[in-house]
């Protein structure tokens, strides 16, 4: 179809009926289109309006803000797994010390060299504990039944107990 412009208005003379003939403004595109059956043109679709992509960033927030929420508690509440680990070795490291110095004292004289921080060892192991953030505490029960129950508990950043039991 051509595009029309102002030149395809012109006058139009009617057919002379009984020796009168009138002349008329005439639009040639209106005649063309009153002559022939209306057809829609269908619209092209060419992108996106302004309301879907608002739609679609307000979308987008709402999703994103409840994901970083969701992420946030989390990692606020979760046991990190590297210090649970930290906290598990410095409870067998502190066992270690303790069976070590039954070997040495025999069955009646168990005791935890580091609570009192004598040995050379224990040091070590006390400054790392308190620069992690992490308390080792041991217990040893009284012998009974001939057995000895001794827990070490690590507390702090990482959670972990370790508990061994000896048996004469």
């Amino acid at each position: 179809m051509r595009n029309y412009t102002h030149s395809d208005w012109f006058f139009g003379k009617a057919p002379c009926t009984r020796g009168c003939c009138v002349y008329w403004f005439v639009n040639e595109h209106a005649r063309e289109t009153a002559t022939k059956p209306k057809i829609q043109a269908r619209r092209v679709y060419q992108g996106q309006t302004l309301i879907e992509l608002l739609v679609f960033i307000v979308v987008i927030g709402i999703v994103l803000a409840a994901s970083i929420s969701t992420f946030q508690t989390v990692l606020r509440y979760n046991n990190r797994p590297g210090t649970i680990l930290v906290a598990s070795q410095l409870a067998d490291a502190r066992m270690n010390i303790i069976i070590q110095q039954r070997r040495v004292n025999g069955f009646s004289n168990i005791s935890d060299p580091c609570s009192s921080g004598s040995m050379a060892a224990c040091a070590g192991l006390n400054t790392f504990a308190m620069n992690g953030g992490y308390v080792v505490s041991s217990t040893i029960s009284a012998v009974s039944n001939g057995a000895q129950t001794v827990t070490v508990t690590v507390n702090g950043a990482g959670n972990a107990t370790n508990v061994v039991r000896f048996v004469q």
